[in-house]
């Protein structure tokens, strides 16, 4: 059971820093475009597509 927490923990924390180096390497400030992605997501509808918030998605945040 606790093993199962850790490697959840671990896949969840390996996906918000992979947000993090793709948004640095595409300079991207990484708590704005998580900022600006989060307000985004909550404005659309589910079936949205959602390619433009892509870090690297030529779109200034």
């Amino acid at each position: 059971m606790v093993v199962q927490r850790y490697t959840k923990l671990r896949k969840r924390s390996a996906v918000l820093l992979s947000i993090m180096l793709t948004c640095r390497s595409n300079n991207v400030e990484p708590y704005a475009y998580l900022r600006h992605v989060l307000t985004e997501l909550t404005q659309r509808e589910v079936c949205c597509d959602v390619s433009d918030l892509l870090p690297y998605s030529n779109r200034q945040v």
